[in-house]
């Protein structure tokens, strides 16, 4: 089938089976807008919002085949070389620009509710951003931009010189700054890792395990090697270097050899021409697994009759001690002693930007990774020795990072990404699904916490005391 609509006023189509790719596909690896953000590609963060017919829609959840003489509108249609719509100057002005990868969602949103209600009060605007997510502000500025953008339309000033934010503002001690990155991320401009293209590109996708801990008896992948577009299929046995990485101990298996340990362990990955080939190949690929004991919980984990996750030693992967002071001897004198146990959950950061790279080698040897990594020395010191590389051979390009929280200090894509450029000869690119992310990427670790506390005599008369605070 085919269909015919308009993008920003030009001309557009699909052709091809029905039910087929989202908007959000065609928009970002068919026209290369990249402005419309991937967050999670389920409908659950409305970075992708655009406008079709008036209307904001999420367009990861909008098949092609459902645009026959639709009008759509990304968040490039509100910008160019001269002048910047109202909603792009207000939330830059306000400050309701952050790491900025939610913007373009939001300011698409508020374009659909300013075009049908000029001036609407808070709690429409409220509901028309119900499907927008922003994890670095309380959008407190986002609902200041609006109202100011509001306003501005009112005075017949819905189009504003992009010139009037192009100069810093004149500033004194203790007055509010603009970003100096705000135009460029509320006009979708910033280009973040998953929105870079490199010429003869290839997409990595990974199989993970399904079982949360078995050994692996054997991988078949000739099926999945046939797949069209499929250039290579890497296992354990083809990584150069050591199969190892880790920031506390390196027992992180890069692709699993011979045991999974968790429900995410990567298994296997595929470099292809396209995503739907990568995908295609997953599921060609046969693993024979043969369950082991599952570990759940501190207690079960660090049994003397605990199966150990790694051989030759136990399940404790680290002693660490302050050494400040004799503890024993601060207790023995106390004459105050308090004690108790807390718990905390683990906790998945949540940034709104999927983690994503492209690592491309070049012809001086050296291989360059464009991404969002809040800790590029420590990617090069993990990178290096699984891709039997020297540390001079790996150059880190910082990318804008759509949230992070300190959990982008960890390896997640740039490995793999490596290993596939150099077994290639040619640029790959791996981003995280949001699924995929949620299962493999870093948290802050659940924990139980045992407490002392000691005084001594002298501090504890004090607490006594009526006037101690």
């Amino acid at each position: 089938m085919k269909v015919e609509f308009r993008v920003n006023g030009k001309p557009s189509s699909y052709q091809g089976p029905a039910g087929g790719p989202s908007l959000l596909w065609h928009l970002r690896s068919g026209l290369r807008l990249t402005g419309t953000k991937n967050g999670c590609n389920e409908g659950h963060c409305g970075a992708c919002t655009v406008i079709v017919d008036g209307k904001a829609v999420l367009a990861c959840k909008t098949p092609l085949d459902s645009l026959q003489g639709k009008e759509i509108s990304t968040i490039e249609s509100l910008s160019d070389k001269e002048k910047l719509h109202c909603l792009i100057y207000a939330f830059a002005q306000a400050g309701a620009v952050q790491c900025g990868f939610c913007t373009p969602g939001f300011i698409m949103a508020a374009k659909a509710l300013l075009d049908r209600d000029p001036n609407p009060g808070e709690e429409a605007v409220k509901k028309a951003l119900a499907r927008n997510v922003c994890r670095c502000t309380g959008y407190v500025k986002i609902m200041e931009a609006i109202a100011l953008a509001s306003r501005l339309k009112a005075e017949g000033r819905e189009w504003i010189a992009r010139s009037s934010l192009s100069s810093p503002d004149p500033a004194r001690i203790g007055d509010p700054i603009r970003r100096i990155d705000a135009l460029a991320k509320a006009s979708g401009e910033t280009v973040f890792a998953d929105d870079l293209y490199a010429e003869g590109m290839l997409h990595a996708k990974v199989l993970r395990s399904s079982r949360p801990h078995a050994r692996i008896l054997g991988i078949d992948a000739s099926e999945a090697s046939r797949v069209p577009g499929v250039a290579r299929i890497l296992l354990a046995r083809d990584i150069p270097g050591e199969n190892r990485y880790g920031p506390i101990r390196k027992d992180q298996p890069v692709l699993a050899r011979d045991r999974v340990r968790y429900m995410g362990d990567a298994v296997a990955a595929v470099f292809a021409e396209t995503e739907a080939a990568g995908e295609e190949a997953l599921g060609k690929i046969r693993v024979e697994y043969q369950d082991l004991p599952v570990l759940v919980g501190f207690d079960e984990a660090l049994s003397p009759e605990a199966e150990r996750l790694h051989e030759g030693r136990d399940n404790l992967i680290a002693v660490m001690e302050s050494g400040r002071g004799d503890v024993e001897e601060g207790f023995a004198k106390a004459a105050l002693k308090v004690e108790g146990e807390y718990h905390t959950q683990y906790i998945e950061h949540g940034y709104l930007e999927p983690e994503s790279c492209l690592a491309a080698p070049g012809a001086d040897g050296v291989l360059t990774i464009y991404v969002a990594s809040q800790g590029p020395p420590m990617d090069i010191g993990e990178i290096a020795p699984v891709a039997a590389l020297p540390p001079e051979k790996i150059r880190i390009v910082g990318m804008p990072m759509g949230g992070g929280f300190g959990g982008k200090e960890d390896i997640s894509v740039q490995i793999l990404a490596a290993l596939g450029a150099l077994a290639t000869g040619r640029p790959v690119k791996y981003s995280f699904s949001r699924r995929e992310s949620i299962a493999v990427s870093g948290k802050r670790h659940a924990t139980r916490l045992r407490y002392s506390l000691g005084r001594s005599e002298e501090h504890t008369s004090e607490l006594q005391s009526p006037n101690t605070i």
